[in-house]
């Protein structure tokens, strides 16, 4: 029997359209065109988010609770006042953190091995100050590779150099380390239950780590990356073999996925006891998605550019499985989209951009990503009614 078309019911669970638009505003012009297009559609927006830019909206906007402010320094060392987020949980209150509102951002220009994590680590101990025990943390969006050298010293760990002073906590530290007391961080963290939302699942060090793969957007020259790869690898052999030793050693520790988020802030709070799990499937969760998605017909997501590393734990990515999973078409709407059909596999039943790939890659003002945005969901909403319509449906 045919659904009634009053009946029928979109999933809009975009990430951010990163220099654009945010997942809220990008699922909000989503809406707008399917008023337009459908007027008796319902949609159910789910702004999603991978752990980086966004997480707090997106776990906000779908578990409530409220907003509130601490002062820690940033990724330039400079203090400023950082927004986290309280929440409701079943075992109590839960803190809600982005680091990228924190080492994403700098007050003043630094170079990439002076920035610092220490603020990530000085929040968490303010909030345990303050009763918090339950955290959830997303890594994503920093501007730092130190390795979470800053975030341990945040913590209260200690670093000292050959001749037994003690080191600034900056990434450059990573060079002339030679001495680790992580027992202060750990016993700061023992009683804690930290999980950990990584937007991507690389490790730590290597080829495929977060020197190679990201330092050179953080402004890492190419000469560098060997050697600062190096020294992290060396700080972090140093981390696992503070007593208690890592668990499986430091290859397991470094090579686990996710530890190379965030510069290596994966490493640092896995190395605490924190549960590393990957981030777009984890806000998926918190946020109730692959409930809505089981009750609605179709589901649309989007992000500012397709590539490859979107098929790899990236939001569309995850949304795309959830779809599979109870089987509802999925469709992509992203600004651009710089990889080749066969790259996006079988993921999506459509895959549209407001931006051929060939015009320039450099993000658009707000309200002209808006309108491309409603303009392109506005088609095929359009053409989804259409074909239903054709059915008899």
């Amino acid at each position: 029997m045919p659904i009634p078309r009053a009946a029928v019911r979109f999933v809009l669970a975009p990430d951010k359209f990163k220099g654009t638009l945010t997942a809220a505003e990008a699922a909000a012009a989503m809406a707008a065109a399917l008023r337009a297009a459908w007027p008796e559609a319902e949609a159910i927006l789910i702004p999603m988010a991978d752990g980086g830019e966004g997480t707090l909206e997106a776990i906000l906007q779908a578990r409530g609770g409220r907003r509130e402010v601490a002062f820690v320094e940033d990724a330039s060392g400079v203090v400023g006042p950082v927004e986290y987020g309280v929440v409701d949980g079943p075992g109590g209150p839960v803190a809600v953190v982005e680091s990228a509102r924190i080492v994403g951002r700098t007050a003043r220009p630094v170079p990439v091995l002076r920035r610092t994590t220490v603020g990530l680590g000085r929040l968490i101990v303010h909030l345990r100050d303050a009763g918090f025990r339950r955290f959830w943390i997303g890594l994503g969006g920093s501007l730092t590779n130190d390795g979470g050298l800053g975030l341990l010293a945040g913590l209260g760990a200690r670093f000292r150099d050959a001749a037994g002073r003690e080191l600034d906590p900056a990434a450059e530290s990573l060079f002339a380390l030679a001495e680790v007391d992580l027992a202060p961080a750990l016993e700061k963290a023992a009683d804690l239950e930290l999980s950990v939302f990584a937007d991507v699942g690389a490790p730590l060090v290597g080829p495929d780590g977060a020197t190679f793969v990201f330092g050179p957007q953080k402004g890492l020259p190419a000469a560098s990356l060997s050697e600062v790869d190096a020294a992290v690898r060396r700080f972090a052999e140093r981390v696992c073999d503070a007593p208690p030793p890592c668990p499986g050693g430091p290859e397991a520790a470094v090579g686990a996925p996710g530890a190379g988020a965030a510069g290596g802030l994966g490493f640092a709070l896995a190395r605490l006891g924190a549960r590393l799990l990957p981030g777009a499937d984890g806000i998926a969760e918190l946020v109730g998605l692959e409930a809505a998605i089981a009750g609605a017909h179709f589901v649309v997501t989007g992000e500012g550019q397709t590539d490859r590393q979107t098929l790899f734990g990236k939001v569309p990515a995850a949304v795309a499985r959830l779809a599979r999973l109870h089987g509802r078409p999925v469709f992509l709407l992203s600004g651009r989209i710089a990889v080749g059909r066969e790259g996006l596999g079988d993921r999506f039943a459509a895959a549209l951009a407001t931006v051929p790939p060939e015009c320039a890659a450099d993000p658009p003002a707000p309200a002209v990503a808006r309108s491309r945005l409603e303009a392109l969901a506005y088609e095929l909403f359009s053409a989804l009614r259409a074909a239903r319509t054709s059915f008899g449906a």
